[in-house]
């Protein structure tokens, strides 16, 4: 039998299928040829376009053969690429070599192939293993081969990997569960600062009015320890609220126009008494002709000036604290300089960790919770400025924050105003 095109009268092409035999005669010589010619146009068509979807499928999807126990028949390019394994290394292995260690001796993996062999489709989400203890997430279809008398010979499995998916849907509900235990930390804390700052201002004013009335000598020293107590946990309650705030991104700039140097004196007026408890002496380096007024947020830039510079205090036990002021175009330069007890190198960057600090020899010797400096940095990342930390030396440190701010005027300093101030 063969197979060749022909023309017919009106100029179609059609696919025929000729086959012949010799008719002998009664003395064994060939008498004539008996021949049909049947036209195949329409198989021929329909052979090439299954062969063209079998070539599309095999290019799309990664597609292994099996027989009816599992075992494996042939794999193309695509489902080697996944598995990572060469075809001598799969063809007659089983299919449990791409399982994971417990799953062949499953009731469901038996369950899956008893249906397999009664001609059962079956399809799902499996978890693979390819080779050398690679994952492997597959959204895969085992579809049973029938032959002319309708029984299943063998298995197609269609298969397309999942895994980036499945890692971007674990990474979701990762990072779903981490929001869920911040949204409700942060609720918490939010609640507890403003249950327990009701009762703290209560402390704190009838504080006051106590030392405002006669008393003794001890009973001044009482209540003062009692006022520097109560204002130092309204403080540690602030920081807390102000962190729950920035988990929940709560904090938002209020932009007015304000005096730099008067902001700066009053930073160093309020710590002043902290300064002379310890014999510091605490210094502002404000350029003569600098501008004085900007825009920025007052509250904030002052909370910053102040946990920097109330931090430099607290780790410096002699000499000073300065701070310096410098200003390129719109960008203020703050930089609190301190001769205290200075920070490691490679310790730099934990300062900047919520409730944490350089040495966990510090929280015993100076106390405090480690949140100052991490608020200052959310808060000038939230100016859209930039902070960082400097070990000038063993026994010293400074910290400089630079913050975007627009000039509000072009007013300047007259001559006669000092350069620097020190307070004492």
């Amino acid at each position: 039998m063969i197979e060749y095109r022909i023309i017919d009268r009106s100029g179609r092409e059609h696919w025929v299928s000729e086959s012949a035999c010799a008719v002998r005669g009664a003395g064994g010589q060939v008498d004539w040829l008996d021949g049909v010619i049947i036209d195949i146009t329409d198989n021929k068509r329909r052979s090439a376009e299954f062969e063209g979807v079998v070539d599309a499928i095999s290019r799309s999807l990664a597609v292994i053969e099996l027989d009816l126990e599992g075992r494996i028949l042939h794999a193309n390019p695509n489902f080697l690429d996944m598995t990572g394994y060469r075809l001598d290394e799969l063809v007659g292995q089983q299919h449990a070599i791409l399982c994971a260690a417990d799953e062949p001796e499953s009731p469901a993996y038996e369950q899956l192939w008893e249906a397999l062999r009664q001609g059962t489709h079956a399809s799902g989400d499996f978890h693979r293993i390819g080779k050398d203890g690679r994952h492997i997430w597959i959204h895969g279809s085992y579809n049973p081969i029938f032959d002319p008398d309708g029984r299943p010979y063998k298995i197609i499995k269609l298969a397309s990997d999942l895994s980036e998916r499945h890692a971007m849907e674990q990474e979701l509900r990762e990072a779903k569960a981490k929001a869920e235990q911040a949204a409700a930390k942060s609720t918490f804390l939010a609640n507890m600062s403003h249950e327990i700052r009701t009762p703290m201002n209560a402390i704190i004013g009838f504080t006051e009015l106590l030392l405002a009335d006669p008393a003794s000598d001890a009973q001044r020293r009482h209540l003062d320890t009692v006022r520097t107590s109560a204002r130092s946990l309204l403080a540690l309650l602030n920081d807390i609220l102000d962190t729950a705030k920035f988990e929940r991104g709560a904090i938002e700039l209020e932009i007015t126009d304000f005096s730099l140097r008067d902001l700066c004196m009053q930073v160093l007026a309020s710590l002043r008494i902290n300064a002379q408890a310890k014999g510091l002496t605490l210094g502002l380096d404000y350029p003569e002709h600098a501008p004085e007024f900007f825009r920025g947020d007052t509250l904030r830039i002052r909370q910053i000036l102040t946990n920097l510079v109330g931090n430099a205090i607290k780790f410096t036990e002699t000499g000073q604290v300065e701070v310096s002021v410098r200003l390129d175009r719109d960008v203020v330069h703050l930089t609190v300089s301190d001769t205290g007890i200075g920070i490691a190198a490679d310790r730099i960057d934990r300062i900047f960790d919520p409730f944490a600090q350089a040495d966990a020899s510090m929280t015993r010797r100076f106390g405090g919770t480690g949140l100052g400096t991490t608020i200052a940095r959310q808060l000038i990342e939230l100016m859209h400025g930039a902070s960082g930390w400097k070990a000038n030396s063993a026994s010293a440190a400074s910290s400089t924050s630079s913050c975007p701010c627009p000039s509000a005027t072009p007013l300047r300093w007259p001559r006669n105003r000092p350069r620097s101030t020190c307070l004492r």
